[in-house]
């Protein structure tokens, strides 16, 4: 049973830090479909669909209800969690004592000749 509440937590949790939310809203696009409905009668899904989504909007003065739909407005939500510690811990720093380290000669064979790597190179005599 504990588990159910927690796929319920889990659930509620990613639902309103995502876009899965906003399915949440598919009601208020229903009702928004029947007042357009009422108004207009010979409107369809599609012509809905496409007045509020796909390209201007008529002025009809529902300028507060369009913003209520669904992928209209995105509410971003993040949660922050600052922790201060009671006490202060330190932590000793340690130094070890190491060798001089030989710094090697600069030696001309070790080093890539750039020439050798090009794309296109022109024919030489060998």
């Amino acid at each position: 049973m504990q588990k159910i509440y927690l796929y319920i937590l889990i659930f509620l949790i990613a639902a309103n830090n995502s876009v899965v939310y906003q399915l949440f809203k598919i009601p208020v696009l229903v009702e928004h479909f029947a007042e357009h409905h009422q108004q207009k009668p010979a409107i369809s899904a599609i012509d809905f669909l496409a007045m509020h989504y796909w390209g201007q909007d008529q002025n009809d003065d529902d300028e507060a209800r369009d913003m209520q739909l669904p992928l209209k407005k995105f509410d971003f939500h993040s949660p922050s969690l600052l922790y201060i510690p009671v006490q202060r811990h330190y932590i000793p720093v340690v130094v070890h004592a190491t060798q001089d380290l030989k710094v090697p000669f600069y030696k001309a064979n070790q080093h890539n000749n750039p020439a050798l790597a090009a794309l296109f190179r022109p024919p030489s005599v060998v």
